[in-house]
């Protein structure tokens, strides 16, 4: 049976679970496995009966860019194996949504990832798309220059100049000069740090060209200053020599009231709105198994780069090793929010910058005003991650009841290996099948 629209499901999505009667409602309206707790939730939430995880083969689709490619590790360390999960495509389909969500429209990828920023200067044109889970906020968008050519602002600052002092002076480098930039980049950043100087980015000789090809010019010599908008990128150009003039980091916390449009630098795994409607519990999962490699980038960021280096080096044409891979997590390019911390990027909370309703609303205003975008689009049209999460968080607080009533035996072994591995649906689903069986076994069911 075809679920509820999804508008009308994620807005009632927040989970409320009871334990008081003895069944739970399938979607299509039956009961199933009598002694087990009723959940009161819409019909997309309701879990699968039985202690079988559905194996599932879904058509994912990657970007180009270091984080965008974790669900590379995780399929190769056989984390969605373990979620019931496979992909199409070994490693997935190259699919770079930076300009085009086409792929994802036509049915040819039905999960991929996507930079927040890219995702919202589309939405006058892609309407069925949705965020599920965000990874991290990306904090690599840097102006680059050989090192000693050019006054950076770090140097300026440390010799007690202010930020908008140091900024001015080396903007003001930039007058007139060659810097190459790719396709598609939101220049919000670009023109917000030149500003300091009393420019824009009309005042740069700005030349467009890929990623790839701007390492290969800027490592030729053959420009005054690039801006890359990939942290592979950016770690090879400055592994080879090259600096940052001013980074997004800097201006951030230079000027807080003026950047909130800057923070939406967060990228997610995505879907259409009708496979999160048809496939609700797979989304579940899938989010689950994300926050299982954001805790292993965490824990061992040598093994789990080591996992994917290869892949991700023939996909973006470049020469990282493992411990340079794994330095993209580590060291501040990528900052990456776990399932305990999400409320960074998820809210509520009073002391992030990075709350995705917050910084993307700016963002979106600013793209009105400046006519990248007609029609009137809020943060709900990008985003159904909050849904998500606060339904893993819901399945997480009831399976922490089950398992402490369970009895011991296979079941509730499952079921905490579950809950170990972030699959909290299924985490639920084994320790409340433990519990009934020990009821039934007891004569209480």
């Amino acid at each position: 049976m075809r679920r509820a629209p999804l508008a009308l499901a994620t807005a009632a999505a927040t989970v409320t679970m009871t334990l008081s009667a003895c069944s739970f409602a399938t979607s299509d309206g039956s009961s199933a496995q009598p002694g087990a707790a009723e959940l009161d939730l819409p019909a997309e939430l309701t879990p699968e009966p039985g202690t079988d995880i559905p194996q599932v083969t879904v058509k994912a689709g990657f970007a180009p860019y270091g984080d965008g490619l974790i669900a590379v590790a995780g399929e190769r360390l056989g984390f969605f194996e373990d979620a019931g999960i496979s992909f199409s495509e070994p490693n997935g389909i190259q699919a770079d949504f930076s300009q085009s969500f086409t792929p994802m429209l036509n049915g040819q990828v039905e999960v991929g990832s996507a930079y927040m920023p890219f995702f919202a200067q589309q939405l006058d044109t892609v309407t069925t798309v949705r965020a599920f889970v965000l990874t991290d906020v990306y904090l690599g968008t840097r102006i680059l220059a050989p090192v000693g050519k050019y006054q950076t602002v770090s140097e300026l600052m440390a010799q007690g100049q202010s930020f908008h002092d140091a900024a001015a002076t080396a903007m003001a480098q930039l007058r007139g000069k060659k810097m190459l930039m790719p396709d598609g980049v939101d220049p919000t950043f670009h023109n917000l740090a030149l500003r300091q100087a009393d420019m824009q980015l009309s005042d740069v000789d700005v030349v467009r060209m890929s990623n790839p090809d701007i390492v290969r010019t800027a490592q030729a010599g053959d420009t005054d200053f690039a801006a890359p908008d990939g942290a592979v990128q950016i770690t090879q150009l400055q592994q080879s020599g090259w600096e940052p003039i001013v980074d997004i980091g800097q201006v951030i916390e230079a000027m807080p009231e003026q950047t909130l449009d800057v923070r939406n630098t967060h990228t997610a795994f995505t879907t259409t709105t009708d496979f999160a409607e048809n496939n609700y519990n797979t989304i579940l999962r899938y989010a689950g198994v994300t926050y299982r490699i954001i805790d292993a980038l965490e824990n061992d960021p040598q093994g789990t780069a080591a996992a994917f280096t290869d892949y991700l080096n023939s996909y973006t044409g470049s020469e990282l090793t493992v411990d340079e891979v794994a330095g993209l997590f580590s060291n501040g390019l990528y900052s990456y929010r776990g399932f305990d911390s999400a409320a960074d990027f998820l809210g509520p909370s009073d002391s992030s910058p990075f709350v995705f309703d917050e910084t993307a609303a700016a963002q979106l205003a600013t793209l009105q005003e400046n006519g990248v975008l007609t029609g009137d689009h809020t943060p709900a049209d990008m985003s159904i991650a909050d849904k998500v999460y606060q339904d893993l968080l819901a399945y997480r607080t009831e399976a922490d009841k089950l398992i402490a009533t369970a009895p011991d035996g296979d079941l509730k072994q499952q079921a905490q290996e579950y809950y170990g591995q972030f699959n909290y649906l299924d985490a639920y689903r084994f320790a409340l099948a433990a519990n009934d069986a020990d009821a039934a076994e007891d004569g209480t069911r």
